[in-house]
Parts: structure tokens; C-alpha cells; sequence
């Protein structure tokens, strides 16, 4: 999902075609994919550039909900990374580089 998802319409529509194709027995991979995947990927977890602090971050706001959400986060941020471990452990896909990102 981009940030183009969204709007009051989009995912409750998305949602009845996912039920309706289901319930017809006609999978509609896209479709599918949108409703039951939830991947996302976080580019640097600070609330500065070049600190070394998640205080005020507005990732750990963002992130427990995302979870709550069984969310697939996949992280980045070479400054932060291993705050970030320490708050959510193993929860989060952790990538060493942004070429393995």
C-alpha cells in the first residue's frame, strides 16, 4: 500500500469487492493483496537528522499502531537502530543497509 491509499471510500470499498469476489468463489489477486497485506517500510525512525534519541519520535506512535494493525514493518536508520531494537525487539524487520531495504 502508497500513501495514495486511503480517503473515506477507498477501503471500505476495496474491503466489499474483496468479500464479493471472495463470495463468489472469483479471487481478485489485487484486490487481495490490498485488504490482506499490510507492509510497510520506515526510512529513518528519528525526530532529527543526526540525533541519537527516539525521544518525541513520532515513529513510536506510529509504530504500535501499526502492529496492532499485524503490520509487516520493515526499518532503516543507522543512527537509531539499535534504540529501535531495544523498544521492539524482534517485532520489526531490521535491514543493515538501504540496499538490503
Amino acid at each position: 500500500m502508497g500513501i495514495g491509499y486511503g480517503g473515506s471510500c477507498f477501503p471500505k470499498d476495496a474491503k466489499a469487492s474483496h468479500w464479493l469476489s471472495n463470495y463468489y468463489d472469483n479471487e481478485i489477486r489485487i484486490i487481495k493483496a490490498v485488504v490482506e497485506g499490510l507492509k510497510v517500510s520506515m526510512l529513518g525512525l528519528l525526530f532529527k537528522p543526526d540525533m541519537d534519541t527516539l525521544r518525541e519520535t513520532p515513529s513510536l506512535d506510529t509504530i504500535p499502531i501499526l502492529l496492532d494493525d499485524r503490520a509487516i514493518i520493515k526499518t532503516w536508520d543507522p543512527v537509531a537502530i539499535h534504540h529501535v531494537k531495544e523498544k521492539f525487539d524482534n517485532t520489526l524487520i531490521y535491514c543493515e543497509t538501504i540496499e538490503r531495504f
